[in-house]
């Protein structure tokens, strides 16, 4: 397997509700991440506002980890919560309405 590092300048960025993801790894490389066909995703977003509601994504499991700042996440289906420090890590289920408080840059795999 070949890896290939990807600069950040060289990667591809989008919007999201809350503020931006920048795209690092995807595979199966031809798959796309608006069409849900990936099987692993990397990436990493800022949070730039101070409540958000993390996009839903039914099929896959999510570890987020701040960069910096903390930041608070919230489930409507389970009663778990987190209050993440920098590089604390959550793992929770892509399909939970996932609430965070507290602006901040994450690391994100999918």
């Amino acid at each position: 397997m070949e890896i290939t590092a990807i600069s950040r300048k060289d990667a591809t960025t989008s919007n999201w509700s809350g503020g931006s993801t920048t795209e690092f790894y995807i595979y199966p490389p031809q798959s796309s991440y608006s069409q849900r066909d990936f099987a692993i995703r990397i990436s990493s977003a800022t949070v730039d506002v101070e409540s958000s509601e993390f996009t839903l994504l039914p099929g896959y499991q999510r570890l987020i980890t701040p960069l910096n700042n903390q930041l608070y996440l919230s489930f409507k289906e389970t009663a778990e919560t987190y209050l993440l420090k920098p590089y604390e890590v959550a793992y929770f289920d892509g399909a939970y309405h996932t609430y965070s408080k507290g602006k901040a840059t994450d690391f994100n795999v999918m």
